[in-house]
């Protein structure tokens, strides 16, 4: 069996008994934490999360998330067109859309693969080397008429 010398012993009751006297205040205190001054330790403030009485409600700017996600979309494409080098004019996010013009017909195939890339989120429409990306049904997230 260990044997543990006294004053070892006495210094790991002192340090309970103190651990104990600091934690009264929450044993015992009230709000008003009256009756309670004699004690060296303050009462914990929780927060409202630990009490229970908080209540969020998260709402959703739907528009501000299109918008946001079809700047990323206009970067993604700037980004991809660069490393492809087909050069492009005119890229702009205006009224839900994307569009860009491409510089040389030639890059019309590797231009429908970068888009083909992207996913199905989007629907593509071009009218001679301008091209238009928006969200089709699979990308618009965040319908306004939906709650998520």
């Amino acid at each position: 069996m260990l044997q543990f010398q006294l004053w070892k012993k006495l210094l790991v009751v002192m340090v309970a008994v103190l651990g104990i006297i600091f934690a009264l205040p929450n044993l015992i205190g009230g709000d008003d934490g009256a009756g309670i001054d004699f004690l060296p330790g303050k009462q914990i403030n929780l927060g409202l999360d630990l009490q229970g009485g908080s209540h969020l409600l998260l709402r959703v700017d739907v528009d501000a998330v299109k918008q946001e996600r079809l700047e990323n979309l206009g970067e993604t494409l700037r980004r991809d067109f660069r490393s492809e080098k087909i050069r492009f004019s005119g890229l702009a996010v205006a009224n839900e859309t994307v569009s860009l013009q491409i510089r040389n017909p030639e890059d019309a195939a590797k231009t429908q693969q970068i888009f083909t890339d992207l996913g199905n989120e989007y629907s593509v429409s071009n009218d001679g080397l301008t091209y238009r990306l928006a969200f089709n049904e699979a990308g618009a997230c965040c319908d306004a008429n939906t709650h998520g």
